[in-house]
């Protein structure tokens, strides 16, 4: 692992996907913007002077992107234990949710909030910091898509599309950073073990070779963001060995 201490922003820090990376990042000495809906509880993360953690509602784009530049305006990072830390190394995108049905039993509203918050609160927040993002050396922008990224599927005929939404804006965007130092990453897992799946009708075996772990894809992610730009992950996808769903 590279010795050179970052300054991170990650969406969907506190929850799932999110936490066990910024979990990782805090433990490799980065420093760690930290973005939720809620307020962090998480001892080992409000306890930590290397993290920052910001509340917004991603379900509403404007609010997200007055928070974000809010935010850089407070830059650069500061904390009890060094003097100032300036820009911002690397964004990675993990907030998102997920909501499967029927294409017509979407009402209006449900169908903005899930647009929102995994495709639209995350290109707003990228605009926001990429021109800080790009004045950093060996920058990174990684997105957390999913395999609904890569293939419809019956009722997910919403969360696909902002999955969709998603893959196709970062690979554009990696279009556009050539020119930069910033190298652009997605990663879409397949059925991962996290409370994504609480509020659902169905969720990955109990079988471990059934799920992916949040700590294996946080191990994935400071392997990205240890890599020197001339080599480019572009995407990855992950699988568990062996997938099964099951009813709840």
């Amino acid at each position: 692992m590279s010795d050179k201490q970052k300054t991170i922003m990650i969406t969907g820090a506190t929850g799932g996907i999110g936490s066990a990376i910024t979990q990782i990042l805090l433990n490799n000495n980065h420093k760690v913007i930290g973005w939720g809906r809620k307020p962090c509880l998480t001892p080992g993360l409000i306890q930590n002077n290397n993290y920052q953690h910001h509340i917004c509602d991603f379900g509403n784009p404007e609010a997200a992107e007055k928070a974000a530049k809010e935010l850089l305006k407070s830059l650069p990072f500061k904390t009890l234990s060094t003097k100032s830390l300036t820009g911002i190394d690397a964004l990675i995108l993990a907030a998102g949710f997920g909501q499967f049905n029927e294409l017509e039993q979407f009402s209006l509203k449900q169908m903005q909030n899930l647009m929102n918050v995994n495709f639209i609160s995350q290109a707003v927040i990228t605009k926001t910091v990429l021109p800080l993002i790009k004045k950093s050396a060996n920058s990174k922008i990684i997105a957390i898509a999913s395999e609904s990224a890569l293939v419809g599927a019956r009722k997910g005929s919403l969360y696909c599309a902002s999955k969709f939404a998603l893959r196709g804006f970062m690979q554009s965007l990696r279009a556009e950073c050539t020119q930069s130092e910033t190298a652009v990453t997605i990663v879409n897992p397949g059925l991962v073990n996290t409370d994504f799946f609480n509020n659902l009708a169905f969720r990955p075996g109990s079988d471990e070779s059934n799920f992916i772990t949040p700590k294996q894809i946080a191990k994935i992610l400071a392997m990205i963001l240890d890599m020197e730009n001339n080599c480019i992950f572009e995407e990855i996808n992950l699988q568990p060995l062996k997938k099964v769903i099951q009813k709840q």
